[in-house]
């Protein structure tokens, strides 16, 4: 009788137990629809944008990382903005496709700002341009930050794009070979990254064979980047007393860290070196480089001065965005002309006529590279890096979709998801939103471009990085053509599916992952 007894109190507790926790969760989702104002909603387990969501497949019962780019062409069927309820964790979140309500949520002053959870992964040092909240902290950063962002500059990454690309073509051997199989370009557009902003941004020169950040632990710089943006999710969930636990890929995401963190702080110790033994006329004469402007735009800020935790995560940031927007639109828009090859054939017209004789594209011949512009614009439409603009509302407020779709309330407790994704496969801006098409981009009555961000807190490296891409495409053009590797029987559509739709991934930035091509020699 005594040991029954036992096992029915145990039950009871149980049953009591889950009846409390039932209770709680409905309360929590109640909550919840009244935070969305009890409008019609989408309803999953989980929030996709973390625990555990974000690490399960994306099905008919989860919403994970890649909801928006999985449902790129499905879940705005019947409205550019709707609401999604997790019943389980997670704050509900208000999604739009709608650029109306983009700019609304992303205008000055307007009363959202950026949630810090979702931007942990650019804080691994500390608060900086991308990360700040505060309007006021925000303003800070940029003062100091935006002088180096200048036409000088710019001559500069194209300078150094032209004699990058010559470097990597002479050290990969391709000056000996009609036809190459690269395995992902994707690896040497991201190296090819990694040097010009190490070159024109923090003054280091190296060759194509001299990769940055080398030395005898066993980690260069662009593999650091690699492992960090690998492990981004494992990052946000381990505690910090598990760091030193003797698991591989929690040791390797430390050395990644700490690689990173040496490097940049050799980047600014040497340059406060070099500055301080030169005279103010040496310094203006000095190459201009970003962290020569970020230091000396600091020393003269006064009161709004950086300190040098902040300065380390204004060059991480700087370093990791440059490196890794550029590569992946890089690779997406060669693999995107290698399955077109009629745009392909357009684009390199006009390259060899604009480049006659085969010389190298100046830096004045930017505005009439725009064909080449257009190519990457529409693969990064196509494939945008910069994915989901994510707010929140610092007051109750209502946000108002263009034409007759009703007002949509939002309070404090919901988080908004401006799904530049969504945007950019939207029909009402982009007829045939699947088709690539660059010719979009030379055409001035299409809409606003969302790919880099939007309002006052957009990319502040979108000219480096057209510039840049601008110049390694033209040069690539004009002595290659690209062509994808083929699985047997496998037809164009097939290889987009399998290669640039099927391998993206999303951590900080999103992209196809791995794009294996073949290139041969133009005649």
């Amino acid at each position: 009788m005594g040991h029954s007894f036992d096992i029915y109190d145990l039950r009871t507790q149980l049953l009591v137990g889950l009846g409390a926790l039932t209770a709680w969760l409905i309360v929590q989702f109640l909550l919840k629809l009244r935070a969305v104002g009890f409008s019609r909603s989408k309803f999953y387990p989980f929030q996709p944008y973390g625990l555990p969501g974000a690490l399960l497949p994306n099905t008919w019962w989860n919403a994970s990382s890649l909801y928006a780019w999985e449902g790129r062409n499905t879940i705005y069927k019947d409205r550019e903005t709707f609401t999604l309820v997790p019943f389980l964790t997670g704050p509900p979140m208000l999604f739009t496709s709608s650029i109306e309500v983009t700019r609304q949520v992303t205008a000055h002053k307007a009363p959202f700002d950026k949630n810090k959870l979702y931007l942990q992964g650019l804080r691994p040092f500390g608060d900086n341009l991308v990360t700040e909240l505060s309007h006021g902290e925000w303003s800070r950063h940029r003062r100091v930050v935006n002088p180096a962002f200048n036409q000088e500059l710019y001559r500069l990454v194209w300078a150094s794009s032209v004699r990058t690309f010559k470097d990597m073509t002479a050290s990969e051997r391709w000056d000996l070979k009609d036809t190459v199989d690269i395995a992902n370009i994707g690896d040497l557009v991201g190296k090819f990254a990694l040097l010009i902003i190490t070159d024109v941004g923090f003054g280091m020169p190296l060759s194509w064979n001299e990769p940055p950040g080398s030395s005898e632990d066993g980690m260069t710089l662009l593999e650091a980047f690699e492992v960090m943006t690998r492990n981004l999710m494992l990052t946000l969930v381990t505690p910090k007393w598990a760091t030193n636990l003797p698991i591989k890929e929690l040791q390797r995401t430390k050395q990644s860290h700490e690689k990173i963190f040496s490097v940049m702080r050799e980047f600014v110790q040497d340059r406060r070196a070099q500055l301080g033994n030169k005279t103010e006329a040496e310094k203006t004469q000095e190459s201009r480089t970003i962290l020569n402007l970020l230091l000396d735009a600091n020393d003269h800020e006064g009161k709004g001065v950086l300190n040098d935790q902040e300065l380390f995560s204004n060059v991480f940031v700087m370093l990791f965005a440059g490196h890794e927007t550029s590569a992946k639109t890089m690779a997406a828009t060669l693999g995107m002309l290698a399955i077109h090859p009629e745009e392909q054939e357009k684009v390199y017209a006009h390259v060899r006529k604009l480049l006659a004789g085969g010389r190298d594209p100046t830096f004045d011949d930017f505005d009439a590279l725009r064909p080449v512009q257009a190519c990457l614009m529409e693969a990064l439409r196509l494939f945008p890096t910069g994915a989901l603009i994510i707010r929140q509302p610092t007051e109750d407020t209502v946000l108002r979709p263009e034409g007759e779709q009703p007002p949509v309330f939002v309070s404090t407790k919901t988080l908004i998801v401006c799904d530049v994704t969504g945007i950019n496969y939207n029909p009402r801006y982009y007829p045939d939103p699947n088709a690539f098409i660059p010719s979009r981009w030379t055409d001035t009555k299409e809409p606003e471009y969302f790919s880099f961000g939007a309002g006052p807190r957009a990319c502040i490296g979108r000219k480096f990085a057209m510039f840049e891409m601008t110049c390694f495409l033209a040069l690539f053009l004009r002595d290659w053509k690209v062509e994808p590797i083929y699985r047997l029987g496998e037809t164009s559509q097939g290889w987009r599916k399998r290669v640039l739709e099927d391998t993206v991934t999303l951590t900080v930035t999103m992209g196809p992952d791995m794009v294996p091509v073949r290139i041969i020699r133009r005649s």
